[in-house]
């Protein structure tokens, strides 16, 4: 509550706040408050206070699912998700990116089945995270297949620098891994169709009719 007006002061520049306040580095562990009544009642909060055009992380998808528990198997839907619906607010981040077998506990139940849980689910919301002690030595074509399985948005560049420092180095499709990974973060608009009044006079309607893709 005492933060939702600097939320509302600064909204043209948020896109995502990470839902914190438990635990360690806010991040969701090791602290007596990880009952899902706890974690429900601050993700509502953050609801009422973060204004509707920013969207809220919490630290896994079995997080997520739990706070929904109505709605645990299920994932968003395209009519969900430019809906009233609060869920459609609400993605995830994984702060130990590409750290295998399960980056330090964020797949409770199998990377697989998160991966493709998250696959439907992150199509409509925000996701992205940071790398951690581990995560250079997956092969890159393994994290590129799961930042795009993921939808991935954004990248930490502030922690755990190793990792990019790694990529940086790498030689990858003409360019380096870093500079690939990241003209792919998020996703592109690409104008496909143009269409506009040809010799149009003075006072009359001019039309613009166009097509846009989003590649994700």
């Amino acid at each position: 509550t005492q933060l939702q007006p600097c939320f509302e002061l600064n909204k043209d520049i948020i896109l995502v706040v990470q839902a914190g306040f438990i635990g360690p580095w806010g991040e969701w562990h090791s602290s007596r408050f990880e009952k899902s009544e706890d974690q429900r009642a601050i993700v509502f909060a953050l609801l009422k206070a973060v204004p509707k055009s920013i969207f809220l992380n919490v630290r896994t998808p079995h997080h997520l699912r739990a706070i929904f528990e109505d709605e645990y198997i299920n994932h968003l839907t395209a009519k969900e998700a430019y809906g009233s619906s609060l869920r459609a607010r609400v993605g995830w981040h994984n702060d130990a990116l590409f750290c295998m077998p399960n980056d330090m506990g964020t797949y409770l139940s199998g990377r697989q089945e998160g991966l493709d849980w998250s696959s439907n689910h992150c199509r409509y919301s925000i996701f992205g995270g940071e790398s951690v002690p581990g995560s250079e030595n997956m092969p890159i074509e393994k994290v590129l297949a799961e930042m795009s399985q993921l939808h991935q948005t954004y990248l930490s560049s502030q922690w755990y620098t190793k990792t990019l420092e790694k990529w940086k180095s790498t030689p990858f499709k003409q360019t380096t891994a870093y500079n690939y990974i990241s003209e792919r973060l998020g996703y592109r608009l690409v104008l496909k169709e143009l269409q506009y009044s040809k010799n149009p006079k003075e006072g009359e309607e001019f039309i613009v009719k166009i097509k846009i893709k989003r590649f994700l």
